[in-house]
């Protein structure tokens, strides 16, 4: 058995004298990157994970006036408290409204922007791309207390000058951002940027060619269209 290591100390070939066969054997190879993924990937899942499975493991103890991870009952009586509870399907309701009013004012608006950036000529096109995106630089407990000195119904700016332009005498509204309403538009907002990136990459990859050979097409079956109603008008007009 007769062995080589090749520059650099990564592989190693090894040749057998009695049976011909070249074996080569590699070094698991660690770069920064793969150590800096295995870091991140190791901290996420910490700081995920041992959270979710201490609140599993929280709902089915009974708690009551103890900390979950000391002696207590192992109950059901949780689950049972909460799917039995008049609250609950309230609970649900307005969670369902919140989601689908969100998505129904983010999405839409987050298709525009994309097919505007990315299939039309706008002019500055990356200014606004690039505005789009600031949103998600900003916390949510930052973005919150913002949107609250703006529409809070009695101290909000837009609120008060809205009172003052129209001389109004009330002293709250008239939008108020602790509605169902106002948080769907908050929360519709915040989804524009990230709806924005994950759609505006399959406006980029669409094809050009084929909005040429749509609007070609269309050309062609308005032209053919406006034949056909030509020839019945001349033979409207023949006489009988």
């Amino acid at each position: 058995m007769t062995g080589a290591r090749l520059p650099g100390g990564r592989m190693t070939v090894a040749v057998d004298s009695r049976n011909p066969v070249v074996r080569i054997r590699t070094r698991p190879q660690f770069s920064t990157r793969s150590v800096a993924l295995i870091l991140t990937t190791g901290i996420v899942s910490y700081l995920v994970l041992v959270p979710l499975v201490m609140l599993l493991y929280a709902s089915v103890k009974s708690t009551e006036d103890k900390l979950p991870f000391e002696s207590t009952v192992t109950t059901l009586g949780n689950y049972v408290a909460v799917f039995t509870s008049p609250a609950t399907l309230p609970i649900f309701l307005d969670t369902f409204i919140f989601t689908v009013g969100s998505l129904a004012l983010g999405l839409p608006a987050a298709i525009l922007l994309a097919w505007l950036l990315e299939r039309t000529a706008i002019p500055a096109r990356a200014w606004i791309a690039s505005l789009i995106l600031v949103p998600m630089t900003i916390p949510s407990l930052l973005s919150a207390i913002a949107w609250i000195q703006l529409l809070d119904p009695r101290i909000g700016l837009v609120n008060v000058i809205f009172r003052g332009v129209t001389r109004s005498s009330s002293d709250t509204g008239p939008f108020d951002i602790y509605t169902l309403t106002g948080m769907c538009f908050v929360q519709g907002l915040r989804l524009v940027p990230s709806a924005y990136l994950m759609i505006a990459a399959s406006f980029r990859a669409m094809d050009p060619s084929l909005e040429e050979q749509s609007a070609m097409a269309d050309k062609m079956s308005r032209g053919r269209l406006c034949v056909s109603h030509c020839r019945s008008c001349d033979r409207r007009s023949w006489p009988h």
